[in-house]
């Protein structure tokens, strides 16, 4: 069974320690940790192992200025996009159940 590795964005206003989070559940000493404001410039994607088995992914981020406001955004379009998704799959079983009906009652696209 092939199983797709969970991914975890660590999210949060600037030099508040995010990247020393990551460091320390990644145990990886290659994440950039400074003092000042402004070092992560790059979302950056850390293993989390286990048994030398990657078990999450970590991915440390910039620091938000506004970081309520873009989790909020991110709620916001996460809705839209489950309110998209839920449309489109009632619409794909409609055009099924017209096919399936269309086919039954000797109709074709030729």
């Amino acid at each position: 069974m092939n199983q797709e590795i969970p991914k975890f964005t660590v999210v949060g206003r600037g030099n508040k320690g995010k990247s020393s989070i990551v460091s320390a559940l990644a145990e990886d000493d290659s994440v950039v940790i400074e003092k000042g404001a402004g070092t992560t410039e790059n979302c950056c994607e850390f293993p989390v192992r286990v048994d030398d088995k990657v078990q999450i992914i970590l991915i440390d981020t910039p620091g938000f200025n506004e970081a309520p406001e873009v989790l909020g955004w991110m709620r916001a379009m996460r809705f839209r996009l489950r309110t998209a998704a839920r449309w489109w799959q009632s619409l794909c079983g409609i055009l099924i159940k017209a096919i399936n009906l269309a086919t039954s009652a000797g109709c074709s696209s030729q």
